[in-house]
């Protein structure tokens, strides 16, 4: 393995250990994976209910590559250097798959020759690169998107303003990217789930890099779209490693309900599963919201009352949720974010009403899995 960049001193911040099987792996977050070979540590976050041994799916359940969940950005992600090198990593699965994927084919087209050479020598390139170029980040800000029926603006004002507040969030995911892998260039759109639809992309003055792609696609198209190089015309092709292959997905907070809906309405998650534990899957990141409905369920959201139902016809009431589920990308385990002292007790009287796990995070801690284990990313922090 190669050596780990240079690590960010700041403070720590708090994970649970899941131990699992990790396969072997060129990998920038290898060293601190720790392995069910290794001695186990019954490492456990303050509020979670309790610990986790390993993640309970069927073994033919495929798991994510890389996971991080959050309830805040500003104070659970920006210390993390497991971000930058999850980003990293994500880049350098897809370069390898690329080259996989072109030797293959070289060993079909040509059964009696062998593979080709040239092709087997960029596999070991990119399989050992370290080199930055453009990094491909869908931000999906759904769940901020549900409308409120308290508020005194209307509903077209409430859209403008959720989109306005979505860019300038996104606009600072970009930076802190930026700033943590100097050099790298971000191709950014925003996908909205409620209807499929692919807003604002950015990352290049020139236009060309994101010209509007017909269905009826003529072979430069095509091959610009199979290459990365391409706006995806729709958010089925930005999340799909046949399609635009994402490096990053980060799905804002907000509405909980209206997220989990949007979900369902548009058959979005056998997508977003299949993305996450694809070999050259992305980097999935879920703030709040996003981190809840990467969990079992989506009951949790009912518990401190501040996400309302009402934003969802015909799924107003609060019951109508419970035992709704999520993506289900960390086994049984379920999510409560926000978490402060102040929920301790409603914490210990919701936890007997659900059968899963539940991990509790406060807006300092993050929860990190890398190939169905979870991270120790306070290492990564330590001074």
């Amino acid at each position: 393995h190669k050596p780990l960049p240079a690590m960010l001193t700041t403070r720590s911040i708090s994970f649970i250990l899941i131990l699992g099987t990790v396969p072997p792996c060129t990998s920038f977050l290898n060293t601190f994976v720790v392995s069910s070979a290794q001695k186990s540590k019954r490492i456990e976050s303050k509020y979670s209910t309790r610990f986790l041994t390993h993640v309970d799916t069927d073994e033919s359940q495929a798991k994510p590559k890389c996971l991080l969940l959050i309830s805040s950005f500003d104070e659970g992600v920006k210390s993390s250097e497991f971000l930058r090198n999850g980003l990293l990593e994500a880049m350098n699965r897809q370069k390898v798959a690329h080259a996989e994927k072109e030797l293959m084919e070289s060993v079909l087209n040509s059964p009696c020759n062998g593979p080709d050479i040239a092709k087997l020598e960029a596999l070991e390139q990119a399989d050992s690169s370290t080199e930055i170029s453009t990094l491909r980040f869908v931000y999906i800000p759904t769940a901020m998107y549900a409308l409120r029926s308290d508020s005194t603006s209307s509903p077209g004002k409430q859209r403008q303003r959720a989109r306005a507040d979505g860019k300038k969030r996104r606009n600072a995911i970009v930076a802190h990217i930026q700033s943590l892998i100097p050099g790298i260039n971000v191709h950014a759109i925003t996908v909205d789930l409620a209807d499929g639809s692919i807003k604002q992309p950015e990352g290049t003055d020139d236009t060309t890099m994101f010209p509007k792609v017909n269905r009826n696609k003529t072979i430069v198209e095509q091959t610009m779209f199979e290459s990365g190089i391409c706006e995806p015309q729709t958010g089925k092709e930005a999340l799909s490693i046949k399609g635009w292959s994402p490096h990053f997905v980060y799905v804002e907070g907000g509405n909980t309900f209206w997220l989990s809906h949007c979900v369902n309405n548009g058959g979005w998650e056998e997508d977003l599963k299949e993305l996450c534990t694809q070999a050259a899957a992305p980097m999935y990141c879920g703030k709040s919201a996003g981190a809840i409905i990467a969990g079992k369920t989506v009951q949790t959201a009912l518990w401190k009352g501040w996400d309302d139902p009402m934003v969802v016809p015909g799924i107003e009431d609060p019951s109508d949720w419970v035992g709704v589920p999520g993506l289900q990308l960390v086994g049984d385990a379920s999510f409560f974010p926000h978490m402060d002292e102040a929920y301790e007790e409603l914490l210990e009287e919701k936890k007997k009403t659900i059968e899963s796990p539940v991990v509790a995070l406060t807006d300092q801690d993050a929860f990190a899995v890398k190939d169905g284990l979870v991270v120790d990313i306070s290492k990564l922090n330590e001074s």
